[in-house]
């Protein structure tokens, strides 16, 4: 974290709480319920890492 302000160290924070928000919205969706194991881990792996640029 050398160099990065607190600034810039809470807005990823808070970038990072959002898309939590928005990943744990649509695991709680009636669509998401009838999903296999291995499609809710795709589903983490693809929504999950989209906001930091994996």
């Amino acid at each position: 974290m050398s160099g990065e302000t607190k600034e810039t160290c809470f807005d990823e924070f808070v970038a990072a709480r959002e898309q939590f928000e928005k990943l744990m919205g649509e695991l709680r969706s009636d669509s998401a319920r009838i999903l296999e194991h291995g499609e809710v881990e795709s589903l983490i792996a693809r929504r999950g890492m989209s906001c930091c640029g994996v």
